[in-house]
């Protein structure tokens, strides 16, 4: 209401990633090869989570009991929020190149987006590569792949039904999919020119921004501008 600082956390080693917990009362964030786990309204340390790999993203599950980390080798990682324990392990690890310590590779460099929860804390999507994945959170199984991009996917969000996962891949098209199962429901070629996404809050829009000045508005069922 004010923009007047409230508090300063201080992480010695940088921060590549930050996330609050969905009932906002936890603030995690990625530092060296480790998670903090903060209280948000206070600052104070809960735990620390020591991840062994660089971070390139964190997401709590709706239901704050699972937080999935995102490493800079592309494996996503679940642990147990009240705990730190370790769950799974989802994806196969990307090498990074000769000489590059993975627990700095990416500093400075933007967040990765490409994870979300399904509505009841059950699936996870991941991206990254040439599909959308879904993964049980649960045993940490991956469900059979159906559909998929066709170049690395850039985004994943999940429409507020909770029932629907959105992508956009580097192949121009935004995707709609099945959370429970991970069916693709449909797709849209995004219009030539295309150069970033924001999905309305609902999830039934989509507004693309255009290289020619322009912001155009689609329906996310259909794709009809």
């Amino acid at each position: 209401q004010t923009g007047n600082e409230i508090r300063k956390i201080d992480a010695p080693a940088g921060i590549s990633s930050i996330a609050y917990s969905p009932d906002g009362k936890i603030l995690a964030f990625g530092s060296a090869n480790g998670v903090q786990l903060r209280e948000a309204d206070t600052g104070k340390e809960i735990r620390e989570i020591d991840t062994k790999n660089g971070i390139a993203g964190l997401i709590f599950a709706p239901d704050n009991k699972t937080l999935a980390v995102k490493g800079r080798d592309h494996v996503v990682r679940l642990f147990e929020t009240n705990t730190g324990k370790a769950l799974h392990d989802l994806g196969d690890p990307v090498a990074l190149p000769p000489g590059v310590n993975a627990a700095f590779f990416g500093f400075g460099m933007p967040e990765s987006r490409d994870v979300a929860f399904s509505h009841d804390s059950k699936m996870l999507a991941t991206g990254g590569g040439q599909t959308l994945r879904f993964w049980t959170v649960a045993n940490g199984k991956e469900q059979a792949l159906a559909g998929g991009h066709r170049a690395g996917v850039s985004a994943v969000v999940l429409a507020a039904d909770g029932k629907t996962m959105i992508s956009r891949g580097a192949d121009n098209v935004i995707r709609r999919w099945d959370a429970d199962n991970g069916k693709e429901l449909g797709q849209f070629q995004e219009p030539k020119g295309t150069t970033s996404v924001m999905f309305a809050p609902d999830g039934k829009t989509v507004a693309l921004a255009n290289l020619d000045g322009t912001i155009r508005l689609h329906a996310v069922a259909d794709g009809k501008e």
